[in-house]
């Protein structure tokens, strides 16, 4: 899942998980290289806002982050994504490494949108992108540490991400609607599970 702070992805992930018949596992941003991924019971309060950083990067010391990060990247996956994906269980993103092109003083990236596209696309890939989109108005009600313009122009950046698995659902509807439409986007037929159903 990808989008604005304050457009509701931890919200989403928890109501995701609430109807996934099985085990979830849920991961910010960066897969942990060792440990485990969240369970739907970690997930109260589990997302957290990308740092805001607007000091200039040094090219070459943005390059140089990217690449520890990719290695970084690859790590988590292998470590703890993969024997979760090969456990049956449905893993839940929030971000992964898309903030190298929508927000890339936010993860301190200085170097060529085009050089982060080429490091994304030899990163696992999701299933399903998931770009969740709102009214900036709403979205700024909720996190003002955007303005209206930035959070325009991060919705269009998320919503034209270089994967043909995106999808930008309103997340604005009910919260169960979103759920279920994301679990469908997914080839999973969306049921409660025996938890009681989504988390408010």
């Amino acid at each position: 899942m990808v989008g604005p702070d304050g457009v509701g992805k931890t919200t989403a992930a928890r109501n995701v998980a609430a109807l996934y018949p099985g085990t979830s596992r849920y991961f910010h941003f960066r897969p942990p290289t060792r440990g485990r991924l969240l369970s739907l019971s970690d997930l109260e309060g589990a997302g957290q806002p990308m740092a805001k950083n607007n000091d200039p990067v040094w090219p070459p010391m943005g390059w140089l982050r990217l690449a520890v990060a990719f290695v970084r990247f690859w790590s988590g996956y292998l470590a703890t994504v993969r024997p979760a994906l090969r456990r049956g269980d449905l893993v839940i993103g929030d971000r992964w490494a898309y903030p190298y092109i929508v927000q890339p003083t936010a993860v301190r990236f200085g170097g060529p949108e085009r050089l982060a596209r080429i490091a994304l696309a030899l990163l696992p890939q999701a299933d399903v992108v998931v770009s969740l989109a709102a009214p900036p108005l709403v979205i700024r009600a909720r996190k003002d540490e955007l303005t209206v313009t930035q959070i325009e122009h991060e919705l269009q950046g998320w919503a034209r991400l270089p994967t043909p698995a995106l999808h930008v659902v309103d997340a604005t509807a009910d919260p169960h609607h979103v759920a279920s439409e994301i679990l469908s986007l997914a080839g999973i037929d969306p049921r409660r599970s025996g938890d009681g159903g989504p988390g408010e």
